[in-house]
């Protein structure tokens, strides 16, 4: 059987016509060009045979190399994806969404849902996954509806964050947007957040604040020992910008020798 990849450029459109299954191993790497085409032509549409003209894929694709303009089609068309495919995306989405509330909350011991459970409301409750759907947000839906049937709680961990002034308001934005804050501290030296973040969303939260922070910051668990701001009040940045004007000063001397 063949699968069809379209693509569309403005008013024009082309369709190449591909092995089942090939396109989304050739996409990922798993299998040579060789084995990707039905028929090595570009069609307007391929039901009636109808052949692309070289001008249009010249003034499209910048040329009328063949073998160019089916790799780009394959590459970047839109694939329309066979029963197999689809009923494998859905169990992957299914996979996904699980795991996710899962991860992200515990029942009324503070213990995690095990999967089976989860599994088996959703079954219960008859409810539709949708492949369009964010994984997130899609989970959270499920959870408001299972809140019947099962006890969710966000399976937060409580974390105390110590910034000085060099990032700590750049760094509040990113704070609040993934955290609960339960409390901020302003002093002479910076700020002291304390917080509580899920699981789930804690490796996105510590990739955005390290961006802005560069990692300079003290963080703890809501246990451990309140951190201690650096008396930094730009230390830091001040002996980074004097060791940046030592640097300055030699290129110079080395440029007049």
């Amino acid at each position: 059987m063949s699968q069809l990849v379209k693509y569309v450029s403005g008013k024009k459109r082309f369709e190449v016509l591909t092995k089942e299954g090939s396109v989304r191993k050739f996409r990922e790497g798993k299998l040579g060009w060789n084995n990707v085409l039905m028929v090595e032509q570009i069609f307007t549409d391929s039901k009636k045979g109808n052949i692309a003209k070289d001008k249009d894929l010249k003034s499209t694709f910048g040329t009328d190399n063949i073998t160019e303009c089916l790799k780009k089609i394959v590459l970047e068309g839109d694939l329309s994806v066979s029963a197999k495919e689809r009923k494998e995306d859905m169990k992957l989405h299914r996979q996904a969404v699980i795991g996710y509330i899962h991860k992200t909350y515990v029942d009324a011991n503070n213990l995690p849902h095990p999967i089976t459970r989860i599994e088996s409301a959703i079954n219960g409750s008859k409810i539709r996954l949708d492949l369009c759907e964010q994984v997130e947000k899609q989970a959270t839906d499920i959870v408001k509806s299972l809140l019947g049937t099962l006890v969710f709680r966000k399976n937060t961990v409580e974390y105390t964050v110590a910034i000085g002034h060099s990032y700590a308001r750049k760094a509040s934005s990113i704070i609040y947007q993934y955290c609960e804050v339960n409390k901020e501290d302003w002093g002479a030296n910076g700020c002291v957040w304390t917080f509580g973040i899920g699981a789930s969303e804690f490796d996105k939260f510590m990739l955005a604040l390290n961006k802005i922070t560069h990692g300079d910051y003290q963080l703890t668990t809501g246990i451990d020992k309140k951190p201690q701001i650096k008396d930094d009040n730009g230390e830091q940045g001040k002996q980074r910008k004097k060791e940046k004007r030592k640097k300055q000063r030699e290129r110079r001397n080395r440029d007049k020798n």
